[in-house]
């Protein structure tokens, strides 16, 4: 079920800019490749779509801008096993770079781990196992954050 997905693309927003190497061997380039820059929510959406090319499933996106300073939205999922997060990390990664001229600040953890950060700034994506998405429960402890969407 897909609940207030909106498309609206904004230009004039660069959500990132810096150089990090990560635990998933890749490197994300400190250059802006002139294509149009995106909004963090616009951006949440476009990587709805890579994740679903990746077969990521239970995609929540919660809008934290009332409850903190430190992000604007979390977007949320699972994934199966380590190569499937591993794909989705590499994926997110690169779909924002490509698509939505956009750059991660950094990726933390590993695949392994059952948790995968990618950090936009404004944007966090989280992606799990079902074992520590269980565990960590960030929807229960963000529960009066707005949803935004939620996809099963």
């Amino acid at each position: 079920m897909l609940v207030g997905v909106s498309y609206l693309p904004r230009a004039g927003h660069l959500l990132s800019a810096s150089c990090q190497q990560f635990s998933l061997h890749a490197t994300i380039a400190t250059i802006h490749d002139g294509g149009e820059n995106l909004e963090s929510l616009e951006l949440a959406h476009l990587l709805v779509d890579t994740i679903l090319d990746k077969k990521g499933s239970e995609i929540t996106l919660l809008d934290l801008r009332e409850q903190a300073v430190f992000a604007d939205y979390f977007l949320i999922c699972s994934g199966e096993n380590d190569r499937q997060l591993r794909a989705m990390a590499n994926s997110v990664a690169q779909d924002a770079k490509q698509k939505g001229s956009a750059l991660a600040k950094s990726i933390e953890g590993s695949p392994e781990s059952g948790w995968v950060l990618v950090d936009f700034g404004d944007l966090l994506v989280h992606l799990f196992s079902p074992e520590m998405r269980h565990y960590y429960d960030l929807e229960g402890l963000w529960d009066n954050a707005h949803v935004v969407m939620r996809m099963q």
